[in-house]
């Protein structure tokens, strides 16, 4: 049996915030939030567990591990580090080393790069594919992109009317065009 009573003390330690709120945060009427937090007679649904975390300002794992659902941290592997971000989304190559992160299950070849400043999430680690040639995956996304003057950068991807000219939105949200010789997709954000 799953136990609320941590999502109650919760809601007492968050000043502001109570049952009431919890309910209309996730969309659940008075009731069913009584079902849940006194007798513990209604569960959790599986669409209202990010909300449900966003609004007791949790994790969805610390929330899942306070009702009592185990959760396993992702394995610890080796990935190797290759480049810093600076807050424009300018990629400076480091010397590559092998660091050690919680990562979930990447290619053999993934490369990792350091958010160094905000308005990204300071710290976190981008995972990415080295870039070799312009991956069809990188349209549409958040890509590492490396330009015909061999500039490296983060930025969203996206075609343009001129054949082989791209648009780059910056994480700052400036936007370039220009030619790209590769770009490869992200594959995850370790914050």
């Amino acid at each position: 049996m799953l136990n609320y009573e941590a999502i109650r003390q919760r809601l007492k330690e968050l000043h502001g915030k109570d049952q009431a709120g919890f309910g209309r945060a996730i969309n659940v009427d008075k009731a069913n939030i009584t079902l849940m937090l006194k007798h513990g007679k209604r569960k959790l649904q599986l669409n209202e567990i990010p909300i449900a975390a966003q609004y007791l300002e949790w994790s969805v794992d610390e929330l899942l591990r306070q009702i009592g659902i185990p959760v396993t941290p992702p394995p610890v592997q080796q990935i190797q580090l290759v480049g810093t971000i600076e807050k424009n989304g300018r990629v400076t190559d480091v010397t590559p080393e092998n660091i050690s992160a919680e990562l979930p299950p990447l290619p053999q070849d993934a490369v990792a790069y350091h958010v160094k400043e905000a308005p990204l999430i300071r710290g976190a680690l981008i995972v990415s594919l080295p870039v070799k040639s312009i991956s069809p995956d990188a349209m549409g996304r958040l890509s590492i992109v490396r330009t015909s003057t061999h500039t490296m950068h983060l930025c969203h991807l996206s075609t343009t009317f001129r054949t082989g000219i791209y648009s780059m939105e910056f994480p700052d949200g400036s936007i370039k065009t220009d030619t790209i010789e590769g770009a490869s997709p992200i594959l995850f954000i370790k914050p």
